[in-house]
């Protein structure tokens, strides 16, 4: 019979089955409309469900050397794939990031977020321990090519944990956070911040693109781990000029018991706006150890700013010195292209 049909010219029963089925289904899916706002989002018409897909590409060129060795090369410093939205209601969101840093793929991030309030969250997953101004706060949002050597110094990253917050980085006025986390030892890792950013002023963004008067933030952060950490950090932005620095110390000892500090280290940034587009920035720090070398940071950069953040440029020239009794400096010339889209 179905040869006869197929040669009749008529499609076999089951194609036919299946065609009628998704024209049904067709028929009952309301149409979902595409928009953009730093990213492609899609949301359900009853706006239970919400999808936002965005990317970010950090193209980087980078001539370095030290003690007559010179080298050059261009890497992928970041390329990320972003999904986030919300499932069910509006205050059960999630968010996920794909990376391919440098040429390696992997899992940046994969949490989940309820509200239970505007002010109270609870968060589970894969994402950035809540420690340092510098490092909650996305690359995308540096006035210079990337952040402080402070930051490798002071090892913050991301873990597997739960964290109760206040709104973490999306919220002006009270900010707190505090989480538990897998940890690099053998028992949990606690981490707390607590700080306030004042009304308009984008805590944690720098390069001051307007407001009224001064506005700024500020913040303290504590890391109860084997190795224990402690660090303050701020920023303030006045009519295009920005500052932001840190002071951070770790130690090791028992908890409550006696201490012994291991290294210190600071560091802070400046930038100007310049009209809409070019911001000049610079930076020092320094990381102070007791049983290994010393090191600091002098950098200057130039960023070309297209859409904000969203389209930039930048260039810098950064010296890097090992504070032996014959110091030797790492001098590095970068120039990036970002994109996020």
């Amino acid at each position: 019979m179905l040869v006869e049909r197929l040669r009749a010219g008529g499609p076999p029963p089951v194609l036919s089955l299946i065609a009628a089925l998704l024209a049904i289904a067709h028929a009952e899916t309301p149409h979902v409309p595409l928009t953009y706002d730093s990213g492609l989002q899609a949301t359900s018409a009853d706006g239970a469900f919400a999808l936002k897909i965005g990317a970010r590409t950090q193209l980087r060129a980078t001539a370095q050397g030290r003690d007559g060795a010179l080298m050059a090369f261009a890497e992928p410093r970041r390329i990320r794939l972003k999904l986030s939205g919300h499932v069910i209601d509006e205050r059960l969101t999630f968010f996920s990031q794909l990376g391919w840093d440098r040429g390696e793929p992997g899992l940046v991030d994969a949490w989940v977020d309820h509200a239970f309030s505007p002010g109270l969250h609870l968060r589970a997953g894969q994402m950035k321990r809540p420690f340092a101004r510098a490092f909650i706060m996305s690359t995308t949002g540096l006035s210079l090519v990337d952040r402080a050597i402070t930051h490798d110094a002071f090892a913050n990253g991301r873990d597997i944990g739960a964290m109760v917050h206040t709104g973490l980085a999306k919220r002006d006025g009270i900010e707190a956070a505090l989480g538990v986390f897998n940890g690099p030892g053998p028992g949990p890792q606690v981490v707390g911040r607590v700080g306030y950013n004042s009304d308009g002023s984008k805590g944690y963004q720098q390069v001051d693109f307007g407001g009224d008067g001064v506005r700024g933030g500020a913040s303290v952060n504590a890391q109860i781990d084997t190795i224990m950490k402690f660090g303050a950090d701020g920023i303030v932005k006045m009519g295009g000029l920005g500052l932001m620095g840190a002071v951070y110390a770790s130690t090791t000892g028992e908890f409550l018991g006696a201490q012994n500090i291991q290294q210190a280290g600071a560091a802070l940034d400046a930038d100007v706006l310049l009209g809409d587009r070019v911001v000049p920035a610079i930076r020092f720090a320094r990381v102070v150890r007791r049983n290994a070398v010393d090191s600091q940071e002098a950098a200057a950069a130039l960023a070309l700013l297209f859409h904000g953040h969203r389209v930039k440029w930048t260039h810098e020239l950064a010296v890097q010195t090992d504070m032996e009794d014959d110091p030797t400096s790492l001098w590095r010339v970068q120039s990036q292209l970002e994109l996020n889209y």
